[in-house]
């Protein structure tokens, strides 16, 4: 994930010649490769991101491959890191416009990283008719998961 770094940032410098640039950026509980890539930006530079598993950005940023290769390793990294992990996320996204999923998790959020703009996703949920009781449907079944 490191070695994008550079190439990220000199795409970023070639597209500023061109005017403002945004970098959108989502992250998640293990999504470390766009969370390091955050690192070292220029201030200059705007970027949001999309936060998907509030209250932390990404839950264990230290869990490279090496580490995520024993549990025992990962958690006994990841516990005792828990306050340097904390103050990682709110230096690297104080400058970031965050956005969250929901108003619960734009809360969450906004407790958790005091400094940076905070927005809840807007899901348009079209009117529906109302339902018939339960034990009057069909029979439904439904997966979930990916």
């Amino acid at each position: 994930m490191f070695r994008y770094r550079k190439m990220l940032a000199a795409e970023i410098r070639e597209s500023l010649a061109l005017g403002p640039v945004v970098v959108h950026f989502e992250l998640s509980a293990a999504s470390l490769g766009p969370f390091w890539l955050l690192a070292g930006r220029a201030e200059d530079i705007i970027t949001t991101a999309t936060v998907h598993d509030p209250p932390w950005a990404v839950w264990w940023p230290f869990r490279l491959k090496s580490v995520a290769k024993s549990k025992l390793v990962q958690h006994g990294i990841h516990l005792p890191l828990r306050p340097v992990s904390a103050q990682l996320e709110r230096l690297m996204l104080r400058s970031n416009g965050l956005f969250a999923l929901s108003e619960v998790g734009a809360n969450a959020l906004r407790q958790t990283f005091p400094g940076p703009p905070v927005m809840p996703a807007v899901h348009f949920v079209p009117p529906r008719p109302t339902l018939a009781p339960l034990p009057d449907r069909p029979l439904a079944v439904g997966l979930y998961g990916h």
